[in-house]
């Protein structure tokens, strides 16, 4: 018998599908935090773009200038007075 070196085919197919499963995990944990930081940024792109529309309607120039004689529908919470538009509730 030769003594021959070198690894079976059996013990390469274990090896293999081992590294598979690890490296499916490992992107499974890289979709999970893509997608976490990805939702952080939504979060915070909706939160400027209220702070901006909030600073819009409180500037008189910019409000009277883009709102004049306008009627709004709706519950105004900061009691604004949308200088010269309507608010109706």
């Amino acid at each position: 018998m030769k003594n021959q070196a070198g690894f079976t085919f059996i013990e390469l197919s274990v090896s293999l599908a081992i590294i598979a499963v690890l490296v499916m995990a490992i992107g499974t944990i890289f979709q999970t935090s893509f997608r976490g930081a990805n939702l952080v940024e939504m979060r915070n792109t909706a939160a400027n773009l209220n702070m901006a529309w909030q600073e819009t309607l409180n500037t008189p120039a910019v409000c009277e200038k883009n709102f004049k004689g306008m009627t709004f529908r709706g519950y105004c919470q900061c009691g604004f007075d949308f200088h010269g538009c309507k608010f109706i509730l």
